[in-house]
């Protein structure tokens, strides 16, 4: 999986796979996910207004 940094981010949606190669702290990871997932929360997990 070209694993090279840690923490290292692979998301495989269904049918799909989305590399990750932005900022490393858990605000940047949320976001992330958020965009790929189409949630809205912050890095500690809460519900934001987004």
């Amino acid at each position: 999986y070209g694993i090279s940094g840690f923490p290292t981010l692979k998301f495989f949606p269904k049918g799909n796979k989305a590399g990750y190669d932005s900022g490393r702290d858990v605000d940047d990871i949320a976001s992330f996910i958020n965009e790929k997932c189409g949630t809205s929360r912050d890095g500690k997990g809460q519900i934001t207004s987004q």
